[in-house]
C-alpha cells in the first residue's frame, strides 16, 4: 500500500475528517487533499508529525510492502489516545493492563453467557 493510501487508511480508522488531520499535523486542509490524492510527498518532518499522531512508525508509512492489517476503528477518541500512551510503556506495564482487560472481557463473556441462560431456562 502506498503511502497515500495508508494516510487516508489511517484517518479514516479514526473517523477523523481531513481538516481534523490537517489541523493535528499543523497544516491546511488543501495540503491533506493533495498528500491523500498522491500528488504531494511530505517533507520527513511531516512524516515524523503523522508517525506521532497516528501511532505508528515512520518505517511503517514509508515502506510499501507493510500493509494495514486491520484499521483501528474506534469510537471513543479517548481510548485510543490511551492505548497510544499504552503502547510506549515497559512491558512488564503493558502486560499488567492486558491482564486487567482480560478479566472484564472474561466477566462480559460470562454474563452473556449467564444471561442467554437464564433466559431460556
Amino acid at each position: 500500500m502506498e503511502l497515500n493510501e495508508k494516510i487516508k487508511t489511517l484517518r479514516k480508522a479514526r473517523n477523523w475528517s481531513q481538516v481534523e488531520l490537517a489541523d493535528k499535523l499543523g497544516v491546511h486542509r488543501n495540503h491533506m487533499n493533495r498528500l491523500e490524492a498522491g500528488q504531494y510527498t511530505p517533507s520527513i518532518d511531516l512524516l515524523k508529525k503523522m508517525s506521532a499522531v497516528f501511532g505508528v512508525s515512520t518505517d511503517f508509512l514509508l515502506n510499501e510492502e507493510m500493509e494495514i492489517d486491520e484499521p483501528l476503528n474506534l469510537k471513543n477518541k479517548t481510548l485510543f489516545e490511551k492505548i497510544k500512551i499504552i503502547d510506549d510503556m515497559e512491558e512488564f506495564d503493558q502486560s499488567t493492563i492486558l491482564n486487567v482487560i482480560d478479566a472484564f472481557i472474561i466477566k462480559k463473556q460470562l454474563w452473556s453467557v449467564m444471561n442467554k441462560t437464564s433466559v431460556t431456562s
